[in-house]
């Protein structure tokens, strides 16, 4: 068990960039390893005890378990205090949900739409959707408005990182100069980037298609 979490631990930490989520396989080899550090923890309290006097050979090795037990749950409070703190906004919904109900709501049906990562998953049965392989900025904006979209959706967590990195950064000013029909913000503590559907000005006459 330990030789797979050295091996995973190492593995996962040779990529630049690291993701909370890599770290859900190793849980449950911690959580055995921490049952079975807890067990010994009871074998050798019991023993200890049971050396340093006779008087205390009376007492069971259930009675130590359930001390050590409670000791560790006063020493993990804090931090189990913090997970719940942590987690209490995955009860809410996040920008995005908010963000599909209101495109369901007020954008017609049929509308052409494009969307990138990140961004409300539109269904396809209601709309004609299009979602770039990872980035709107890959193309000209100019290609979106001669493609005949309609709509375009895109999240802070796409334009906010390119924020001083160019063409994307232009692309993003650009394409947030169109009209805005929502701008979603995430309140205080709420899960989810900020979620901006544009309505795209319609080509010029004469334009090409793309």
């Amino acid at each position: 068990m330990l030789s797979f979490l050295i091996a995973y631990y190492v593995l996962i930490s040779l990529p630049t960039v690291r993701f909370d989520r890599n770290l859900l396989p190793l849980m449950p080899f911690l959580a055995v390893l921490a049952g079975r550090a807890v067990g010994w923890l009871v074998d050798f309290l019991t023993a200890r005890l049971r050396q340093i006097t006779i008087h205390l050979r009376q007492i069971p090795s259930v009675a130590v378990g359930l001390a050590v037990i409670a000791v560790i749950a006063v020493a993990a409070t804090p931090s189990f205090s913090g997970a719940v703190a942590s987690d209490r906004p995955l009860l809410e919904p996040d920008t995005r949900t908010i963000a599909l109900d209101w495109i369901e709501a007020n954008i017609p049906q049929g509308s052409t739409i494009v969307r990138e990562e990140f961004t409300p998953q539109i269904p396809n049965d209601k709309y004609r959707v299009a979602c770039v392989g990872y980035l709107l900025a890959s193309k000209p904006l100019k290609w979106y408005r001669s493609a005949g979209f309609e709509y375009v959706v895109t999240s802070s967590f796409q334009f906010d990182r390119f924020k001083g990195v160019e063409p994307q950064d232009a692309f993003y000013r650009s394409l947030l100069a169109e009209p805005i029909v929502l701008d979603l913000r995430p309140k205080s503590g709420q899960l989810g980037p900020r979620v901006v559907v544009v309505k795209l000005r319609a080509a010029a006459a004469g334009a090409g298609a793309p």
